[in-house]
């Protein structure tokens, strides 16, 4: 059923392309997989005084330590340090509140591994209603480091494999409600090791963020690889790597009806982007029974376009919708 007793848009987009350019006649000769960028972009250990926390590491790949990793960041809390050390796996199997954080660091040198229980997480989870988002676990609370050269791995191909063909939401790191997040020195990989391919694997999203900063990261994944969703403000991202995705979007706003979205102060600098769908992009939705806002203030400077479909893409239209169902209205206040 089609409801047209609301007509709203997608309004303003005030973008500045800088230095962008697609090379076809330049060869790459960068990072083209993570030990290649580890070696361009080295890892630094962090160091510190602070208190040590540790808790047992898992025996094998069933055995869940959820609890000893509450208890951990408890104890470690208010200025402490939990290490989980390389050569360990700590593995998640009950989701977790962490939203009670101040003044704590983990120090991640081994790997936090999530089961591939897949009956338990559809039924265990943190929803939040926005795309209809779902996470295992929820992390919260004021001066929150996590540091080290471990490994965060969400069992993906055991989701891959049992959603075949089925469209499902993986999001490597979906920010809500918070100020002033910084990753740093960061590599993502969503691979499969068979033909189901990954579905939706952005590599950062974001909703109702103030402040968020990315730099020096390597990114493979088959979607976009950044894309800062409504109410994000106050962004930079430097240093950034994408291979196979796509692309660096801004947005999608206006998904939902009635609801005002915005994007605005956005400075993205030093991108390359190999063998991707797009390049630096722009999306809205329109048409009927959608939201409105804008898009404002974005800088898109030294941004490299290695095998890409299309560079540029200002899509106002977005989601499949013809171009002839697009309505026009005025910008909203804040854009005016």
């Amino acid at each position: 059923m089609l409801l047209t007793n609301t007509l709203t848009l997608f309004a303003t987009l005030l973008t500045t392309f800088s230095t962008l350019t697609t090379s076809t006649q330049h060869h790459y000769n960068g990072p083209k997989n993570p030990s290649e960028f580890r070696k361009h972009c080295p890892y630094t250990p962090h160091h510190n005084s602070r208190r040590k926390i540790y808790i047992r590491p898992s025996r094998n790949a069933k055995d869940d330590i959820s609890v000893d990793l509450l208890r951990g960041l408890k104890q470690a809390n208010h200025g402490g340090t939990l290490v989980l050390p390389k050569g360990q796996t700590f593995v998640i199997g009950k989701k977790l509140d962490l939203t009670f954080l101040n003044n704590v660091e983990l120090n991640l040198e081994g790997e936090i591994l999530f089961t591939d229980d897949i009956k338990y997480w559809q039924s265990n989870y943190y929803y939040h209603p926005f795309q209809k988002s779902i996470s295992y676990w929820k992390w919260g609370g004021k001066d929150i480091r996590i540091w080290g050269n471990g490994t965060l791995n969400g069992n993906g191909q055991a989701w891959y494999d049992g959603f075949a063909g089925l469209e499902i939401l993986v999001s490597k790191y979906f920010r809500h409600n918070t100020k002033n997040v910084v990753y740093d020195n960061v590599i993502i990989e969503n691979v499969s090791s068979n033909k189901n391919l990954p579905k939706n694997t952005d590599g950062w999203d974001s909703y109702n963020v103030d402040g968020l900063t990315v730099r020096n990261a390597w990114v493979n994944i088959g979607d976009d690889c950044f894309s800062p969703k409504p109410n994000t403000s106050n962004i930079l991202v430097e240093n950034l790597y994408c291979n196979g995705t796509h692309g660096v979007s801004m947005g999608s706003i206006g998904q939902y009806a009635g609801v005002k979205d915005y994007i605005y102060n956005a400075w993205i600098e030093n991108v390359i982007m190999l063998n991707a769908q797009n390049g630096a992009r722009l999306k809205g939705w329109a048409g009927p029974n959608v939201g409105y806002g804008y898009i404002q203030n974005v800088t898109f400077k030294n941004f490299y376009n290695y095998n890409v479909d299309w560079p540029i893409v200002l899509d106002a239209c977005y989601f499949n919708v013809n171009a002839t169902s697009t309505s026009r209205t005025s910008p909203g206040p804040a854009a005016a």
